[in-house]
């Protein structure tokens, strides 16, 4: 990969949509310069190491001048090999990709272009609107909707009489004048309209009417941007076409609460069924008991069986496994028991799969599971914030060692405030400690938890996390029926379909 300067079109907004050559430079890039239209989470992509700099332009607002921004690239192709100007859609479709790389170019810096699907195609395509369509529509036209009815750059009397799908894209602030100008030159009043807001995002909405009533309802439903306007008879085909407004959680905004160092697993099954997904890290692991975990793995013959109660209990010992050297075999003979589907995967992703796992995760079930087991002594690493008790009641019919591998502490640098969750409708929990790290952060807020969970659902993993969420007063909306993250959203989409 050569040093210099990409230009990348990051599409119009679902992160999926980047292409393999975008996603591959932004892995790589030493410094990414972006705007408010490429999906932030992209940047998660990038190296840790990663300068990121926001240069987003909003209508009337700007984070930084185009002539800065030039200069900017300049002076970072200086010290950085490779600088990614991560630009939504693509570079080249009303961009100014052409101005930037023109500047780039008369002052000898490498530079590149990597296309992106512009809002314009892909935009229309996840609002169930074909741009093209055979004996309804063969052509189509994208206008920059920055200029107004008045300015002669745009021929509204040409684009009249087209029998095209018209595309505006940032035009929502001058709608009433585009709409004007259309039927001024001889355009139905009654050409279907649609408005799409925030194209292939969870936020996206789609908004019908035609060219004489388009602003009216725009005002009416205080349309913002940034916004797509279609003007052509290949709306109508959104009633049929649209698959986003079909998934069951689409509209939804849904809380995953998790550990700092854990990327969620089920951020991507809730985009899958159309969430808007906000994580917050109310909690990070913290390894302990270094010294411990060694000598009872270097030990393991002490053993008949290991009881693994969580996946990040399987990190840490397969991490201090690594640390000595050992692989598989030196678990040769062990029973492997563990706790929960998630587990089980986390177990599973080392090569190694459980002997036993209880049907249900309770006390109860585990001890009738132990009395089929061959085995008198257990190893259990685990939290050292997990239930005392219970293992105090297991080590009156087995031998057991435990070792509290790791702890779970609030965290405190959260850049997030009370406004980011104004409009939440499920609050997701995996754990015990994700509960109290969230009531901890309310805390912090001055919020209370009442209060903030009062038009919200509750979705908890499992009957000790739902448990814990009643010491603090609130009673869990769903308890999936499995625990793991992919049962909690079929129990999300469950309530959906019901209503």
């Amino acid at each position: 990969m050569k040093s210099g300067v990409y230009l990348v079109g990051a599409g119009p907004g679902d992160p999926k949509l980047i292409t393999v050559r975008g996603q591959e430079l932004i892995r790589a890039a030493d410094a990414i310069v972006y705007d408010q239209l490429a999906n932030p989470e992209l940047l998660e992509l990038a190296k840790v190491d990663c300068e990121t700099i926001y240069v987003g332009k909003q209508a009337g607002k700007h984070t930084m001048q185009q002539d800065d921004m030039n200069q900017l690239l300049v002076d970072l192709a200086q010290t950085k090999a490779i600088v990614v100007r991560l630009k939504g859609g693509d570079p080249y479709v009303f961009g100014r990709g052409s101005e930037e790389g023109q500047y780039l170019k008369e002052r000898d810096v490498y530079f590149e272009v990597v296309p992106g699907i512009s809002s314009a195609i892909g935009g229309l395509a996840y609002a169930g609107i074909p741009v093209t369509a055979r004996e309804i529509a063969t052509s189509f036209h994208v206008i920059t909707g920055h200029l107004s009815a008045e300015s002669d750059d745009i021929n509204y009397q040409a684009l009249a009489k087209l029998n095209g799908t018209l595309v505006f894209l940032m035009g929502v602030g001058h709608l009433e004048e585009i709409a004007n100008a259309l039927m001024a030159e001889g355009k139905e009043s009654t050409t279907p309209v649609a408005i799409i807001y925030k194209a292939s995002t969870p936020e996206q909405k789609v908004y019908i009417s035609d060219l004489g009533h388009c602003f009216d309802m725009a005002q009416q439903e205080k349309i913002k941007p940034p916004s797509l306007i279609v003007v052509g008879e290949v709306v109508n085909f959104h009633s049929t076409l649209d698959f986003i407004g079909k998934r069951p959680l689409f509209g939804k905004h849904v809380l995953v609460t998790r550990s700092r160092q854990k990327t969620s697993k089920m951020r991507e099954q809730l985009q899958e069924e159309g969430a808007r997904v906000t994580e917050l890290p109310t909690i990070k692991i913290m390894p302990q008991n270094d010294e411990k975990l060694r000598a009872a793995i270097m030990n393991i013959t002490n053993y008949d069986g290991i009881i693994f109660t969580s996946a990040v209990a399987v990190e840490r010992f397969m991490a201090m496994m690594v640390k000595l050297h050992y692989d598989g075999r030196k678990l040769f003979g062990q029973k492997l028991i563990v706790i929960g589907e998630e587990t089980a995967k986390a177990l599973a992703s080392y090569g190694l799969y459980y002997d036993y796992m209880p049907d249900q995760y309770s006390k109860e079930d585990l001890a009738k599971l132990l009395e089929t087991v061959d085995a008198s002594s257990y190893l259990i690493p685990r939290s050292a914030k997990g239930d005392k008790a219970w293992t105090q009641k297991l080590a009156e019919q087995h031998d057991v060692e435990v070792v509290e591998c790791y702890d779970t502490v609030f965290e405190e640098e959260v850049q997030m405030t009370l406004y980011d969750l104004q409009d939440l409708d499920y609050i997701t929990f995996t754990s015990s400690s994700t509960v109290h790290g969230l009531m901890h952060w309310l805390k912090l807020q001055g919020k209370d938890p009442q209060d903030f969970f009062e038009d919200k659902q509750a979705i908890v993993i499992g009957p000790t996390t739902a448990k814990t969420l009643k010491e603090y007063k609130i009673k869990a909306s769903i308890q999936s029926k499995k625990y793991t993250t992919k049962s909690m959203v079929e129990a999300m989409c469950d309530i959906q379909e019901v209503r």
